[in-house]
């Protein structure tokens, strides 16, 4: 008979998302999460979004685009590293990594999903309340 965290895990739904660090300056640009989206309400995040187009690039470019504004001629692609499972009380998130540099930072216009965005030292995460597993995520793709 299965333990209880087995069944438990076995479930819950898998979500698919994408999370993006923009970076400039050695620094990684976080965004705090609206009141207005579903989870991890006044968390601090990378630019994030469930997985709709075919790929996860694809998905990615979407989700710097809708929040922040920034098009392809204001990126350049780093690095796409490898998916990340990350488990939750109610979800099983598969979330891509990608890592992105920012030609001219003052362009960012956040959407209503975020409501303010702050440039960090990388080293400094914990210091913020983030959402899961955002710190795996960036080793993915953080040099």
């Amino acid at each position: 008979m299965p333990d209880d965290d087995s069944s438990k895990n076995a479930l819950m739904k898998r979500v698919e998302v994408v999370t993006v660090f923009l970076f400039h300056a050695q620094k990684v640009f976080l965004v705090r999460r609206s009141t207005q989206v579903r989870t991890y309400q006044n968390h601090w995040a990378g630019i994030s979004g469930y997985l709709e187009c075919p790929t996860p690039l694809q998905q990615a470019w979407v989700e710097v685009r809708e929040e922040t504004g920034l098009g392809k001629t204001d990126l350049v692609l780093l690095r796409q590293g490898a998916f990340l499972d990350v488990d939750d009380a109610a979800r099983h998130w598969r979330v891509y990594p990608f890592a992105f540099a920012v030609n001219n930072p003052t362009r960012i216009q956040l959407d209503w999903e975020n409501v303010e965005g702050s440039w960090i030292d990388p080293t400094v995460l914990g210091r913020f309340q983030i959402v899961p597993g955002l710190k795996a995520a960036l080793a993915r793709v953080w040099p």
